[in-house]
């Protein structure tokens, strides 16, 4: 909106001059400022007007569509930024003009999502109940009565006629409508019991599918009905567990429809009628879109129809028709706890970890026994035999690369998804990596919303660490922004899209983020998408894996501010510690000479006085030698002249 704020300046400018000029005959100036008679001031009021509201048409003009289909908000909500519009040239979707980074050339476009804008779809606010739009089409239960056991047969041709009308018309009724009347049942004997009252009535039910088989329909219904087919499914639903036959309009490619099936469904259908026998062995009739299929895999287990998977198709961009798909697994995510997708996911790093070491051991000791024939010289052949021996060692030095990785950034390998999707479709995968773009985009159809209750999510694009060198190959010259030449090149990241419910407290959203993040979520597909980046005036296509996930872990370092802060808090700790060392030598030392003197003081109150003038002494003043006796080394000798002197 800055060229709207800036063009209303300048119409207010211009509208302002324009009265200047009609009041006093001239621009208007600083000396323009005294009482103008009223017929002088009205040609000037009226030219503003004029302005004014040519002004004001040409912004009602340029205001923003409002509601787009797959609008993607900026980092404010409401910032009029939709999927069709992109922001203005040199500056961010926020109105910022930040650098763009490098990695956008490898990015999927700002201002798009996932998924291809239809349209703004809004279902009803009460949903109209599927028995009361199929007797708009005169299919009753009073219609159904006169043929209920051929129905259920499927063997007479009016019956089978009548069968797929109802399939016909069923598959045409909104997903919405059905799941707003569908009725949760796990006792079915009660449809057993009473199957007239509840004939075309819509039901979700579960259960397992033991048997479904392909029916082809003939080519005039199939034309004039457009269904070439359908299947006819044998289950047991309910629990306790009630047999049933299911018709349906698709079942899950994967299922060997020529082999016993023990597979646990869903679906949300209608109840026809209970079939001919007695009441305990009679089964229950139901028509359905589409059986739901649980696999026993975590999306299985969160609810996913796994089926739906089957439909995707790789290097591709996200079709509208993988839109179920798409929103299914982001509700089944929404089912996941915050960190229960990341604690799986890091679990599943560590067995692969493992089972790499195994093979690395073995591997190992394949290429000891060759060595040691080798240096035996027991080979027929020692070339052959020490090519093989090299071969060896560079799979070893390939897992212990992945090992490596593994260990080091306890992420799954990057690489399959890229040379074999269809392998890892709605495998649950982490990675680490910098995150460049992170935009919410709000859900536009009801039907969705409603369905779903997801109203937004955010989309990621990132680029991941990769645990070996990527060489990047032209299949042709391409030319660059500027008209250079690219030519191969080696890197050790790869771009990688995720779309999640909700992001950690304080992330911050854009256009121009640099964030590191762990990420855990379900490979969807290998999807194509066009970068802003120009090739010979088209946008450049490039592939990236799309990922579903909950919550990304935000690996960020603390800011300059915080380390600062921190520093100082630690410093002064540290200065209190050593005052309160030195306060408690000084105190220990205190107290050990109060501790002295008591016990000195102690021993001279048990031992009595210990002056010199306290005790009864005798001494005299001069030395007394009586009691001193010569001893003969102290006599002279005879010849001494000495002695007779004496």
């Amino acid at each position: 909106m800055t060229h709207l704020r800036a063009g209303q300046g300048r119409c207010r400018g211009a509208a302002g001059w324009l009265a200047g000029v009609a009041s006093n005959g001239r621009d208007p100036s600083p000396l323009c400022t005294r009482r103008s008679p009223a017929g002088r001031l009205l040609p000037g009021w009226v030219g503003a007007l004029a302005v004014a509201v040519v002004c004001g048409g040409r912004f009602a003009a340029a205001e923003p569509p409002v509601a787009e289909p797959g609008k993607v908000l900026s980092a404010e909500e409401g910032s009029g930024q939709t999927a069709d519009q992109p922001p203005a040239a040199g500056r961010s979707a926020v109105g910022e003009p930040p650098p763009r980074p490098s990695a956008d050339r490898y990015l999927p476009p700002r201002t798009r999502g996932v998924l291809p804008s239809d349209g703004e779809r809004g279902g009803p606010d009460q949903p109209v109940a599927p028995h009361v739009i199929l007797r708009e089409f005169e299919l009753t239960p009073e219609v159904l009565e006169p043929v209920a056991d051929e129905l259920f047969a499927g063997q007479d041709e009016g019956s089978s006629a009548l069968l797929l009308r109802l399939l016909y018309r069923f598959g045409r009724i909104p997903r919405l409508n059905v799941q707003h009347a569908a009725r949760a049942l796990d006792d079915l004997h009660q449809l057993v019991r009473e199957g007239a009252a509840y004939r075309l009535r819509a039901f979700s039910i579960r259960g397992r599918v033991v048997m479904a088989r392909k029916i082809e329909v003939a080519d005039s219904l199939a034309s004039r009905l457009e269904i070439p087919h359908f299947f006819r499914c044998d289950a047991w639903v309910g629990s306790p567990e009630v047999p049933a036959v299911i018709y349906a309009l698709e079942v899950p490619a994967r299922w060997d429809l020529t082999e016993a099936l023990d597979e646990t469904i869903s679906f949300q259908g209608l109840f026809v009628q209970r079939g001919p026998g007695a009441a305990e062995v009679a089964p229950l009739m139901f028509i359905t879109r589409r059986l739901a299929w649980h696999a026993n895999t975590v999306l299985g287990d969160l609810g996913m129809d796994i089926g739906l998977l089957d439909g995707l198709r790789q290097k591709r961009p996200l079709e509208a028709r993988e839109q179920e798909c798409f929103y299914q697994m982001l509700a089944s995510v929404q089912l996941a706890g915050s960190a229960e997708l990341l604690r799986r996911a890091y679990n599943d790093v560590v067995y692969q970890t493992r089972e790499l070491m195994k093979a690395q051991r073995t591997l190992q000791q394949q290429e000891e026994e060759l060595t040691a024939k080798l240096r035996q010289k027991q080979a027929a052949e020692p070339q052959q035999l020490a090519r093989q021996i090299d071969s060896l060692d560079r799979q070893q030095r390939r897992l212990q690369l992945r090992i490596d990785h593994a260990n080091k950034q306890r992420a799954h390998e990057f690489f399959p998804l890229l040379h074999d999707p269809s392998s890892h479709v709605g495998t649950l995968k982490m990675y680490r990596g910098t995150a460049h773009r992170i935009v919410p985009v709000r859900i536009q159809d009801r039907e969705i919303v409603q369905r779903f209750g997801i109203r937004k999510y955010y989309q990621i694009d990132m680029m991941v660490k990769l645990e070996g060198k990527l060489k990047i190959i032209k299949a042709h010259a391409d030319k660059g922004a500027a008209g250079e030449e690219e030519v191969d090149r080696v890197t050790w990241t790869h771009p990688a899209t995720v779309c999640v419910l909700e992001l950690p407290e304080g992330m911050p959203t854009g256009d121009n983020v640099h964030e590191d993040l762990r990420v855990a979520g379900f490979f969807l597909k290998h999807w194509a998408f066009e970068t802003e980046q120009l090739a010979d005036g088209q946008p450049r296509r490039r592939y990236a894996p799309l990922l579903i996930g909950r919550r990304p872990i935000w690996e960020r370092e603390p800011p300059a501010d915080a380390n600062l802060v921190a520093g100082v808090i630690a410093g002064g700790l540290f200065i209190v510690a050593l005052i309160g060392v030195w306060v408690g030598v000084w105190y220990m030392n205190r107290t050990d000479r109060k501790f002295e003197k008591a016990v000195v003081a102690k021993v001279q109150a048990a031992y009595g006085p210990v002056s010199l003038n306290d005790l009864n002494l005798q001494a005299n003043d001069a030395v007394d030698f009586r009691h001193l006796e010569t001893s003969p080394a102290d006599d002279p000798p005879a010849d001494d002249p000495s002695a007779d002197e004496s």
